[in-house]
């Protein structure tokens, strides 16, 4: 066969993997199978090419590490056997992007695993077909809450949050045994599902909603560290521009390092502000895992409430001031929901609920009463296309 035709083979249904540290910190990204790893400075980027017909894989970051200069060293969460380039997944606790890259004519399926626990935030998106290649789709999860800050204390491990199947070594938390068959919720899984909805949050869960499929082809991005604000789009194509680039072979992988600025908008202090308000006015924290598990999380609380018409449910009843002026404090909560709007430009500017607290203007009342994110508004990307229904989770989170 001749050279140009075996190269188009080959690279027909081929996946580009372009790996971003937005950290403040170094990390050192993996990737199995294939072995591969480097180190990233933040800003910094890496190429990986995952061939078509791979299968499965994953490709997590690692925190800590230390590597002398033969590549031999340690890492403090996701180390995989003490070397700079993995052949095997990466030891918990640690936030997993799992993938399978199927040949030409099947589909990919990825997404992000918390079944080992979680060590930094992440994204995992395809990117837009227009002119990269690749046909392209439209929503991939997203885990950007830094869970390791309000980990359980019972979980918590040095450089991340262990998950409870880690720590116990129980049926109930591994999915195993005689309640592997139907693994209900735990606690600890439903503090994980609440901080990241869109990632798989236990071993054997079988929810389709956090497995992503797209056409062969298609090429992905993950950020480790991805803008804070929840409703912030990926990167535009082709920006920032490139400072520093540099391109190495690593055992039949390349990657490209490029220095990158990467945006926090302004209306997420906005969302904040909505937020305080409301850990004010209940008394509680925004996640409180002391609590029953349909009360763990305030914000989603505050859109059922507000749905059946209960939110003086919320005033915090030890407070004999608010319980006295309940419609003032409602009004504040309906200050607050205007500022928790899940796209980011349905929510006020500060000046304007500066207005409000001066009582200069009302805040707007006709909103959607819907703030906690899912993929599809946290993205703002292009309307999902129609495709049958992916496999079940334990297809990409076997057992490692």
């Amino acid at each position: 066969m001749p050279l140009f035709l075996l190269l188009s083979v080959e690279t027909i249904g081929a996946a580009k993997f372009n790996i971003t540290n937005r950290c403040s910190f170094t990390v050192w990204p993996a990737a199995s199978p294939g072995g591969g790893g480097v180190k990233l400075e933040p800003g910094e980027s890496w190429a990986l090419n995952v061939p078509a017909g791979t299968g499965r894989g994953s490709v997590w970051a690692r925190t800590g590490c230390s590597f002398d200069n033969e590549g031999n060293g340690s890492c403090q969460t996701g180390d995989c056997g003490g070397v700079l380039a993995c052949t095997g997944s990466g030891n918990p606790p640690v936030t997993m992007a799992e993938y399978y890259v199927g040949k030409e004519t099947e589909k990919n399926f990825f997404d992000i695993s918390l079944a080992d626990g979680f060590n930094v935030p992440m994204d995992f998106l395809p990117v837009p077909a227009n002119g990269l290649g690749g046909q392209g789709c439209s929503k991939g999860p997203r885990c950007a809450a830094n869970i390791s800050s309000q980990c359980p204390s019972e979980l918590k491990t040095p450089g991340g949050c262990n998950s409870a199947c880690t720590v116990y070594k129980q049926d109930k938390y591994c999915c195993t045994g005689t309640v592997g068959v139907r693994c209900e919720p735990t606690k600890y899984s439903v503090f994980f599902i609440r901080m990241c909805p869109d990632a798989y949050g236990y071993a054997l869960d079988d929810s389709s909603s956090t497995v992503f499929t797209c056409p062969s082809g298609t090429n992905y991005q993950i950020v480790f560290c991805p803008p804070i604000d929840i409703s912030a789009s990926p990167p535009a194509k082709g920006s920032p521009a490139s400072i520093v680039t540099r391109k190495t072979p690593m055992n039949s992988s390349s990657f490209t390092r490029s220095k990158a600025f990467g945006v926090i908008l302004e209306k997420a202090d906005v969302y904040s502000f909505g937020v305080v308000v409301m850990e004010i006015i209940s008394g509680r924290k925004n996640l409180d895992t002391s609590r029953s598990e349909e009360s763990i999380h305030l914000i989603t609380l505050l859109e059922e409430k507000v749905k059946s018409t209960e939110l003086a449910d919320l005033i915090d009843k030890n407070s004999s001031d608010m319980q006295a002026h309940k419609q003032e404090v409602i009004d504040m909560m309906n200050l607050a929901m205007w500022c928790l709007q899940i796209d980011c430009k349905n929510r006020p500017r500060m000046s304007e609920v500066v207005k409000v607290l001066e009582g200069n203007m009302n805040a707007e009342s006709n909103i959607e009463h819907n703030f906690v994110a899912t993929s599809a508004t946290m993205f703002s990307i292009a309307e999902n296309i129609g495709y049958s229904d992916p496999p079940l989770a334990s297809v990409l989170s076997g057992p490692r």
